[in-house]
């Protein structure tokens, strides 16, 4: 689980593959506890699916 704050959307969520850092996908969001405040689950879009919607497929 990556853990972000407010404010986070857009930030990128770097994943070590091979022992090298890649940006693997791009933070858009949280769900929050409703009762606590507290963030409990982050939303990403993976680059892969930029990279397709980026070529129009």
């Amino acid at each position: 689980m990556v853990y972000t704050a407010v404010g986070s959307s857009g930030s990128p969520i770097v994943g070590v593959i091979n022992g090298d850092p890649y940006i693997v996908a791009l933070n858009n969001g949280e769900a929050k506890n409703l009762k606590t405040g507290q963030d409990i689950i982050n939303y990403a879009v993976k680059i892969s699916t930029i990279e397709e919607a980026s070529r129009g497929n």
